[in-house]
Protein backbone atom coordinates (compact mmCIF):
# COMPACT_ATOMS: atom_id res chain seq x y z
CA UNK A 1 0.00 0.00 0.00
CA UNK A 2 3.07 2.12 1.22
CA UNK A 3 4.44 1.46 -2.52
CA UNK A 4 1.18 2.89 -4.27
CA UNK A 5 0.96 5.99 -2.55
CA UNK A 6 4.79 7.01 -2.74
CA UNK A 7 4.47 6.17 -6.68
CA UNK A 8 0.95 8.44 -6.87
CA UNK A 9 3.06 11.03 -5.05
CA UNK A 10 5.69 10.77 -7.70
CA UNK A 11 4.16 10.71 -10.23
CA UNK A 12 1.81 14.03 -8.91
CA UNK A 13 5.20 15.42 -8.49
CA UNK A 14 6.56 14.48 -11.94
CA UNK A 15 3.43 16.31 -13.34
CA UNK A 16 3.32 19.62 -11.49
CA UNK A 17 6.77 19.97 -12.44
CA UNK A 18 5.75 19.51 -16.18
CA UNK A 19 3.30 21.84 -15.98
CA UNK A 20 4.48 24.33 -13.12
CA UNK A 21 5.39 27.78 -14.35
CA UNK A 22 8.84 28.70 -15.42
CA UNK A 23 11.00 30.55 -13.31
CA UNK A 24 12.21 33.88 -14.76
CA UNK A 25 15.33 33.04 -16.34
CA UNK A 26 13.72 30.55 -18.45
CA UNK A 27 11.92 27.26 -17.92
CA UNK A 28 14.17 25.60 -15.94
CA UNK A 29 11.55 23.05 -15.13
CA UNK A 30 9.75 22.49 -18.38
CA UNK A 31 11.29 19.59 -19.74
CA UNK A 32 11.43 17.63 -23.40
CA UNK A 33 8.90 18.01 -25.46
CA UNK A 34 6.87 20.84 -23.45
CA UNK A 35 7.11 24.13 -24.70
CA UNK A 36 8.07 27.54 -22.47
CA UNK A 37 5.45 30.27 -23.13
CA UNK A 38 5.33 33.60 -21.28
CA UNK A 39 6.27 31.92 -18.09
CA UNK A 40 4.28 28.59 -18.68
CA UNK A 41 5.22 25.07 -19.18
CA UNK A 42 3.06 23.64 -22.32
CA UNK A 43 2.54 20.55 -23.82
CA UNK A 44 3.99 20.53 -27.38
CA UNK A 45 1.40 21.26 -30.33
CA UNK A 46 -0.64 18.99 -32.16
CA UNK A 47 1.80 17.84 -34.89
CA UNK A 48 0.97 19.60 -38.24
CA UNK A 49 0.93 23.19 -36.16
CA UNK A 50 2.97 25.47 -34.88
CA UNK A 51 3.62 27.48 -31.61
CA UNK A 52 3.08 31.63 -31.66
CA UNK A 53 4.93 32.84 -28.71
CA UNK A 54 3.21 35.78 -28.53
CA UNK A 55 0.13 34.35 -27.80
CA UNK A 56 0.93 30.71 -26.75
CA UNK A 57 -1.81 28.91 -29.07
CA UNK A 58 -0.99 26.24 -31.72
CA UNK A 59 -1.63 27.19 -35.04
CA UNK A 60 -2.21 24.93 -38.73
CA UNK A 61 1.63 25.25 -40.60
CA UNK A 62 -0.85 25.50 -43.61
CA UNK A 63 -1.57 29.27 -42.33
CA UNK A 64 0.47 32.23 -42.97
CA UNK A 65 1.48 35.10 -41.00
CA UNK A 66 -1.26 38.23 -42.34
CA UNK A 67 -2.18 40.67 -39.72
CA UNK A 68 -5.13 41.66 -41.40
CA UNK A 69 -7.67 43.55 -39.00
CA UNK A 70 -8.29 41.16 -35.65
CA UNK A 71 -6.34 38.25 -37.51
CA UNK A 72 -2.99 37.62 -37.30
CA UNK A 73 -2.62 34.15 -38.76
CA UNK A 74 -4.48 33.48 -42.02
CA UNK A 75 -5.48 30.47 -44.73
CA UNK A 76 -2.55 30.47 -47.33
CA UNK A 77 -3.31 32.17 -50.63
CA UNK A 78 -5.91 34.98 -49.94
CA UNK A 79 -5.31 38.60 -49.13
CA UNK A 80 -6.28 41.51 -46.84
CA UNK A 81 -9.38 43.66 -47.73
CA UNK A 82 -10.44 46.46 -45.75
CA UNK A 83 -8.90 44.69 -42.27
CA UNK A 84 -11.15 41.09 -43.46
CA UNK A 85 -8.73 38.12 -44.75
CA UNK A 86 -10.84 36.60 -47.97
CA UNK A 87 -9.23 33.93 -49.69
CA UNK A 88 -10.76 33.63 -53.59
CA UNK A 89 -12.08 30.13 -54.88
CA UNK A 90 -10.11 28.55 -57.45
CA UNK A 91 -10.31 30.21 -60.87
CA UNK A 92 -11.21 33.99 -59.83
CA UNK A 93 -9.89 36.93 -58.38
CA UNK A 94 -10.22 39.55 -55.47
CA UNK A 95 -11.24 43.10 -56.46
CA UNK A 96 -10.60 46.44 -55.37
CA UNK A 97 -13.92 46.23 -53.68
CA UNK A 98 -13.19 43.22 -51.79
CA UNK A 99 -15.23 40.06 -53.57
CA UNK A 100 -14.51 37.52 -55.44
CA UNK A 101 -14.62 37.26 -59.04
CA UNK A 102 -14.23 34.78 -61.79
CA UNK A 103 -11.42 35.06 -63.90
CA UNK A 104 -12.83 36.70 -67.17
CA UNK A 105 -14.14 39.48 -65.41
CA UNK A 106 -12.84 43.08 -66.15
CA UNK A 107 -12.50 46.08 -64.28
CA UNK A 108 -15.72 48.28 -65.84
CA UNK A 109 -16.70 50.70 -63.80
CA UNK A 110 -20.02 50.78 -65.11
CA UNK A 111 -23.11 52.27 -63.03
CA UNK A 112 -22.91 50.42 -59.81
CA UNK A 113 -20.29 47.76 -61.46
CA UNK A 114 -16.90 47.55 -61.00
CA UNK A 115 -16.51 44.56 -62.00
CA UNK A 116 -18.21 43.08 -65.24
CA UNK A 117 -17.85 40.13 -67.66
CA UNK A 118 -15.71 40.17 -70.39
CA UNK A 119 -17.20 40.83 -74.20
CA UNK A 120 -19.85 43.64 -72.75
CA UNK A 121 -20.16 47.22 -72.84
CA UNK A 122 -21.07 49.70 -71.02
CA UNK A 123 -24.67 51.54 -71.80
CA UNK A 124 -26.81 53.78 -69.73
CA UNK A 125 -25.02 52.67 -66.63
CA UNK A 126 -25.76 49.00 -67.60
CA UNK A 127 -23.41 46.59 -68.66
CA UNK A 128 -24.68 44.83 -71.62
CA UNK A 129 -23.04 41.40 -73.61
CA UNK A 130 -24.71 40.92 -76.64
CA UNK A 131 -24.35 37.56 -78.58
CA UNK A 132 -22.11 36.16 -81.26
CA UNK A 133 -23.55 37.85 -84.26
CA UNK A 134 -24.83 41.09 -83.29
CA UNK A 135 -23.99 44.19 -82.06
CA UNK A 136 -24.98 46.91 -79.07
CA UNK A 137 -27.11 50.19 -80.56
CA UNK A 138 -26.82 53.40 -78.99
CA UNK A 139 -30.05 52.66 -77.65
CA UNK A 140 -28.59 50.01 -75.59
CA UNK A 141 -30.10 47.25 -77.79
CA UNK A 142 -28.55 43.75 -79.25
CA UNK A 143 -29.32 44.14 -83.02
CA UNK A 144 -27.72 41.47 -85.78
CA UNK A 145 -24.74 42.15 -87.34
CA UNK A 146 -25.17 44.32 -90.89
CA UNK A 147 -28.46 46.07 -89.21
CA UNK A 148 -28.15 49.68 -90.34
CA UNK A 149 -28.73 52.93 -88.51
CA UNK A 150 -32.02 54.27 -89.73
CA UNK A 151 -33.36 56.52 -87.39
CA UNK A 152 -37.19 56.08 -89.01
CA UNK A 153 -40.45 55.97 -86.88
CA UNK A 154 -38.96 55.75 -83.51
CA UNK A 155 -36.39 52.64 -85.20
CA UNK A 156 -32.58 52.91 -84.67
CA UNK A 157 -31.30 50.01 -86.68
CA UNK A 158 -33.07 49.09 -89.46
CA UNK A 159 -32.71 45.99 -91.53
CA UNK A 160 -29.91 47.08 -94.30
CA UNK A 161 -31.66 47.85 -98.04
CA UNK A 162 -34.45 49.48 -96.55
CA UNK A 163 -35.42 53.14 -96.84
CA UNK A 164 -37.69 55.50 -94.49
CA UNK A 165 -41.15 55.92 -96.09
CA UNK A 166 -43.41 57.94 -94.17
CA UNK A 167 -41.62 56.65 -90.66
CA UNK A 168 -41.94 52.85 -92.35
CA UNK A 169 -38.76 51.09 -92.68
CA UNK A 170 -39.33 49.41 -96.28
CA UNK A 171 -37.13 46.74 -97.98
CA UNK A 172 -38.36 46.21 -101.64
CA UNK A 173 -37.90 42.44 -102.86
CA UNK A 174 -35.18 42.23 -105.48
CA UNK A 175 -36.23 43.63 -108.98
CA UNK A 176 -38.64 46.48 -106.92
CA UNK A 177 -38.06 49.64 -105.81
CA UNK A 178 -40.33 51.87 -103.37
CA UNK A 179 -42.29 54.63 -104.77
CA UNK A 180 -43.12 58.01 -103.08
CA UNK A 181 -46.50 56.61 -101.76
CA UNK A 182 -44.54 53.85 -100.04
CA UNK A 183 -45.11 50.85 -102.29
CA UNK A 184 -42.89 48.60 -103.91
CA UNK A 185 -43.17 48.58 -107.74
CA UNK A 186 -41.51 46.46 -110.36
CA UNK A 187 -38.22 48.30 -111.77
CA UNK A 188 -38.73 49.35 -115.62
Amino acid sequence: MRMVVVTVVLALLVLSVFLAACTSSGCGFCSSPNQCCKDTCMIPCPEGQFRDYDDCLCYPESVVRCDCGDYKYCEAGGKCCNNRWIKCPDGSFLGTDCLCYDEGTVKCNCGIYSYCKSGGQCCNNEWIICPPGTFLGDDCYCYQNGTVKCNCGGEMYCAPGGQCCNNQWLTCPAGQKLTKECYCMPIR
